[in-house]
């Protein structure tokens, strides 16, 4: 009989030391480290962002990097930040050699990715596999874009219109903070109206962007695919500046690097 009462209370200490790990290996480990990345190969621009859940809150860590040359002109920055999910945000500073830029992002509302901000750039981030991220509630929607001053609003009228170089067309439109634009170009950058290379293909793009001071910086852009690049090309980094003489050149997209004059 006592061994029959003993067995019992072992059994029953079994069963209940076992409870609470069956209950971890049905539940699982709780994930606590979320990775996100953008990544644009033909740009050589690369953005990564680590969310990791611990006791004592929520931290961001990440890198950027950006290949301006393609060979030489490497800029990297290091994020860091915190992130809080009640809002869906997170905010923090990348540090480059020369100093550091804000940063920050709020969650889509699907919640596979973030929008970020990066000093003037915009980049979505996607969740790095499939599945989506239990990090709380979506972001609140972005907040609004500062206003231009009154000069950065003149520089912009001025650069409004159509612009003409032997390489490029361009056109910009839009407002001061939300500026649009079209560009035309022939591949390898030929003469953009040159009869003598009709097999040449031209090619549109558009892009994105808003003043900076007394540059138009631009967000994004893309140009149609050829048959020799069929793949879209796309970027988020760009520039346009307006001369004294009111001509207009570009840097980072198309073949707008020569002086375009107004049409």
């Amino acid at each position: 009989m006592k061994y029959i009462r003993s067995m019992m209370i072992s059994v029953l200490l079994v069963c209940v030391v076992s409870l609470p790990v069956l209950a971890q290996a049905a539940g699982g480990t709780a994930q606590s480290k979320w990775v996100f990345k953008y990544e644009d190969p033909g740009a050589q621009e690369f953005l990564d962002i680590t969310i990791t859940r611990s006791n004592t809150g929520w931290d961001v860590r990440g890198n950027y990097q950006i290949n301006y040359d393609g060979r030489f002109d490497i800029q990297k920055c290091a994020v860091s930040g915190t992130y809080y999910p009640e809002t869906g945000r997170f905010k923090g500073k990348c540090t480059f050699p020369e100093g550091p830029l804000n940063v920050d992002g709020y969650r889509n509302q699907d919640g596979t990715g973030f929008f970020v901000r990066l000093g003037t750039k915009h980049f979505t981030v996607k969740l790095a596999g499939a599945g989506t991220a239990s990090l709380g509630a979506p972001g609140k929607a972005e907040p609004p874009q500062r206003k231009c001053t009154v000069e950065e609003a003149a520089v912009f009228t001025k650069m409004q219109g159509s612009f003409k170089s032997y390489r490029m067309l361009l056109t910009i439109s839009g407002s001061c903070e939300d500026a649009k634009g079209t560009f035309r170009v022939a591949e390898w950058c030929e003469g953009v109206e040159e009869k003598g290379n009709p097999q040449t293909e031209r090619t549109n793009g558009s892009f994105k962007g808003r003043m900076q001071g007394s540059t138009l910086s631009v967000s994004s852009w893309a140009q149609d695919a050829t048959k020799n690049h069929p793949t879209n090309n796309t970027g988020t980094s760009g520039s346009c500046t307006i001369d004294s003489e009111g001509n207009v050149s570009c840097s980072g997209f198309g073949c707008g690097t020569d002086p375009m004059k107004k049409q």
